[in-house]
């Protein structure tokens, strides 16, 4: 009897883990198929597919990029704009730069790359100065 007993035991533990590793396995199988499902759409936004439905482009096309440039150029020759918005403008892209050089140097272990950072870092902060009669504070790597 105990024998039979103990057999029995087995074999519902078997058919349970039988059970579980099935329903383990739909699990993944549906994790999966959400994944695709998420990789495909994310390859279709970035390549335009969705745009007939109203989802745009996540990155401008050159066209786009080309059509911006001229209207920024524009705005800034325009002499409905005010020399202070101009000089916001420039130091807004200025300061921008400032930080991605410095963003660049600091994730660098390049010694000479680090130097040819600094050199361009101080161009851009003479012009900084040249705007706004006043230097750029510099934040450290770890404010970036």
């Amino acid at each position: 009897m105990k024998l039979n007993a103990g057999v029995d035991d087995v074999i519902e533990l078997i058919i349970k883990g039988i059970a579980w590793a099935l329903q383990t396995q739909a699990r993944r199988n549906v994790l999966a198929g959400a994944l695709l499902a998420v990789i495909l759409f994310h390859i279709g936004w970035v390549c335009g597919w969705f745009t007939p439905f109203g989802i745009g482009r996540p990155f401008i096309v050159r066209s786009e990029f080309a059509e911006l440039q001229g209207q920024v150029k524009e705005i800034l020759s325009n002499e409905a704009l005010s020399r202070q918005e101009t000089n916001f403008i420039k130091t807004q892209l200025i300061e921008g730069s400032i930080r991605a050089k410095l963003s660049t140097r600091c994730a660098t272990s390049d010694q000479k790359f680090k130097a040819e950072l600094s050199r361009e870092i101080e161009k851009l902060e003479t012009d900084y100065f040249a705007i706004n009669h006043g230097g750029y504070k510099q934040p450290a790597c770890d404010e970036l």
